[in-house]
């Protein structure tokens, strides 16, 4: 085959991949592996596009000469000349398919099998598998003598360092540790999200963290200088090593460690060390004071440098990776109910396409926190929404009633109005008044008509009433039926 028919092979085939990936963009795949299948198989068409187009760069360069010469080939002086050389190219091609009948033409675009490796916890990609992490965590020197905490907890604080102590993290563990969670969510995000080039945002990071970095700003790193740099304490204005307690664990940490002794112990161990040490030379000090040779600073500050770069890593990635993160720890809330049963049920559903997407989870979730839209003021039911407007005018719930006895109340709906002449604030209002809440008043929801019609009826209301000196009857031995004064003053007089 030519130069110039392999240049028009190779472009014909990279249109052939264009188009393919054209009709998976135009397909609207249905759950997770659906569309994580979907992005993968993109990613190596356009790998095979980029490995097509370096060949045609590279023939275009003509570095051996060959496509010039097949250039030349193809000028002619006349017709005849052109129509020599072509009908002697096409013998050449049919002796060629003559004597090799049987072979195939490879010139159709390869069908990308994609096989992406996921664990049961991350569903296909829809959430994080942080168990093995959350292990090795646990692990760690330290880490857990203070609080344990469980999964659910991890999860909520696995991205954020400012609460570990710096000590805690000069540990070959906690490397290890920090090392495993960044190439495991580097991993993750090359598993989910193919199409994204992470490398160009690692760039971004680096050069945000240096920034802050050399400004000391770095959440959780103090900005730490060389120990000569560090203000020694002046011995000669101290008396005692009770004196020297006076300035504080820190402040004697720091003169200790300007002086190269140990720093470690109470506030009473650190004060008689370094006073001990008064009118010394830096030569004369003790051997067991002596801090233990370590390192040099610009080691030890390039170790540190390198935990902190891992650190401001894994917080710009789980950034990126958030909705998976706040996913993930809704699950974990949920799954402590569900049954091994229900797990695989969701599985098989997932594989299916029937479960919903994070992005729709997400504002389903949005929308139940968004405020109701009520513009009539409807009652609520008991799902916290409100109830329909024709249940509502139904119940003539759209008509207010005002009483002034209680208080000037609304109460909503005839009903309402009707059952809360029966009810405390109504009678507390009457009794206030000085007016018995009998049937009379029935209505009657103004304090001006409450005593007017009271002065009218005063005395059939008093006739109705209960007198207990009148109403209440007693009966003697003799089963004479007496009213209540009659028999306490018969009983005073010892007559019954």
């Amino acid at each position: 085959m030519s130069v110039l028919e392999q240049l028009r092979a190779g472009e014909e085939l990279i249109e052939r991949y264009e188009c393919l990936i054209i009709n998976e963009l135009s397909a609207k795949p249905s759950g997770q592996l659906n569309k994580v299948k979907q992005q993968h198989k993109i990613d190596k068409y356009m790998t095979k596009i980029n490995e097509l187009a370096i060949k045609i760069n590279s023939t275009y360069e003509d570095k051996d000469k060959s496509f010039s010469e097949d250039v030349a080939s193809i000028k002619f002086v006349n017709a005849n000349e052109m129509l020599n050389s072509f009908y002697d190219q096409l013998r050449q091609t049919k002796d060629y398919h003559d004597k090799y009948p049987n072979i195939k033409l490879n010139n159709e675009p390869e069908e990308q099998d994609v096989d992406v490796p996921f664990s049961g916890e991350e569903v296909y990609g829809k959430y994080f598998d942080l168990h093995l992490l959350y292990n090795k965590y646990c692990n760690i020197p330290n880490i857990m003598k203070e609080k344990k905490i469980d999964y659910d907890q991890y999860l909520l604080k696995f991205n954020s360092f400012f609460y570990i102590m710096e000590s805690y993290k000069s540990s070959k563990q906690y490397l290890e540790y920090i090392n495993e969670l960044w190439n495991y969510l580097e991993n993750f995000f090359y598993r989910t999200q193919p199409l994204i080039n992470l490398s160009e945002s690692t760039s971004e990071w680096e050069q945000k963290f240096n920034t802050l970095w050399q400004e000391g700003k770095v959440m959780g790193w103090l900005l730490v200088n060389s120990s000569s740099n560090k203000d020694p304490i002046k011995l000669n204005s101290f008396n005692s090593a009770k004196e020297l307690e006076a300035l504080g664990l820190d402040r004697l940490k720091e003169g200790l460690e300007a002086l190269g002794l140990k720093c470690g112990g109470n506030l009473q161990e650190r004060a008689e060390r370094l006073y001990s040490i008064k009118g010394l030379n830096p030569d004369q000090f003790p051997a067991k004071l002596r801090a233990k040779t370590v390192s040099s600073d610009s080691h030890n500050i390039d170790n540190r440098r390198n935990t902190a770069w891992i650190e401001y890593k894994i917080i710009c990635i789980t950034d990126i990776l958030s909705d998976i993160l706040i996913a993930t720890r809704k699950r974990m809330e949920k799954k402590h109910t569900r049954t091994r049963d229900e797990i695989e049920q969701e599985l098989l559903e997932e594989e299916q396409g029937i479960l919903p997407d994070i992005g729709d989870v997400m504002e389903e979730d949005k929308d139940d926190n968004e405020p109701i839209y009520n513009p009539k003021k409807l009652p609520l039911g008991w799902d916290g929404k409100p109830m329909p407007y024709w249940l509502w005018k139904l119940h003539g719930l759209s008509k207010e009633f005002k009483c002034e006895i209680c208080g000037n109340q609304v109460y909503q709906g005839r009903r309402n109005f009707d059952r809360h002449f029966q009810e405390w604030r109504h009678a507390h209002g009457m009794r206030c008044l000085g007016i018995p809440n009998t049937k009379h008043f029935h209505d009657i929801t103004l304090i001006e008509d409450a005593l007017t019609l009271y002065s009218k009826i005063k005395h059939i209301v008093d006739a109705e009433n209960f007198i207990h000196d009148k109403d209440e009857e007693y009966e003697d031995t003799e089963g004479n039926i007496l009213d209540r004064r009659t028999y306490e003053a018969l009983a005073r007089q010892s007559l019954l």
